[in-house]
């Protein structure tokens, strides 16, 4: 089981992760190719634009900075 600690640290409540679909489609080539940017294959995963790479949104990493007011 996961710490509840872990579980606020995951992508989705950083300031770095963006999930938005047009973002996506606008990152990544191709993607809208597959249907669009708001598939269900995708769910909640994201870009960091911190790393510069599609993550997951449960996943975590030292770079985490929590959103405002999140």
């Amino acid at each position: 089981m996961k710490s509840v600690e872990h579980m606020a640290r995951q992508c989705a409540g950083c300031i770095h992760f963006d999930n938005d679909s047009r973002t996506l489609e606008a990152l990544i080539p191709g993607l809208s190719s597959l249907g669009s940017g708001d598939g269900s294959a995708r769910g909640d995963d994201g870009y960091c634009i911190r790393h510069g790479r599609f993550t997951g949104a449960r996943a975590v990493c030292a770079a985490f900075r929590a959103r405002p007011g999140g």
